[in-house]
């Protein structure tokens, strides 16, 4: 081992095992991340869907208390303003849960319950329909392992292709 370039030729050689041993544990480590972060992504899914379960229920009983009371009265106004509220809230934030025609159903919900405030009408026919249509917006939530929903948590988490190496 007296001959400097027989020493660094040996380095280089023990050298290369170690760089693969160390490229391969970092890439299963990054892959637990993204793993790890797809799942934390996945209960944040599934907290939001429960809340827009949730709001759609609330809507619909106001919906239904307003149907069952004078429909000018201020508590019926009040139970629209409610749900053009929330319901407006869930779409706006939590869209991604909604199939496209959840989505037109949410809006003429939020436009319906937005006329009856605004004095454009408070005909009870107006609390029905809000009503009906909230119940139609049920089969329009998606589940929670929906391929849209899955193709988003992985590209949220950068585990997409990743690529040529």
């Amino acid at each position: 081992m007296r001959d400097l370039g027989t020493a660094g030729s040996l380095a280089s050689i023990l050298a290369l095992p170690i760089m693969v041993a160390i490229f391969y544990a970092a890439r299963l480590l990054h892959r637990r991340m993204r793993r790890s972060r797809v799942a934390s992504l996945r209960r944040d899914d599934i907290r939001d869907r429960a809340h827009v379960i949730i709001t759609i229920n609330m809507c619909r009983s106001l919906a239904l208390g307003a149907r069952g009371s004078d429909p000018c009265s201020p508590a019926a106004m009040s139970a629209m303003r409610d749900v053009a509220r929330h319901i407006g809230d869930a779409r706006t934030t939590y869209g991604r849960f909604l199939t496209e025609q959840g989505m037109r159903i949410a809006e003429q919900v939020h436009a319906a319950a937005l006329n009856t405030i605004e004095g454009q009408t408070c005909a009870p026919a107006d609390f029905s329909h809000i009503f009906h249509a909230l119940r139609r917006l049920d089969p329009e939530i998606l589940d929670i392992d929906d391929a849209s929903l899955v193709r988003r948590r992985e590209e949220e988490a950068g585990a997409g292709d990743p690529g040529p190496e």
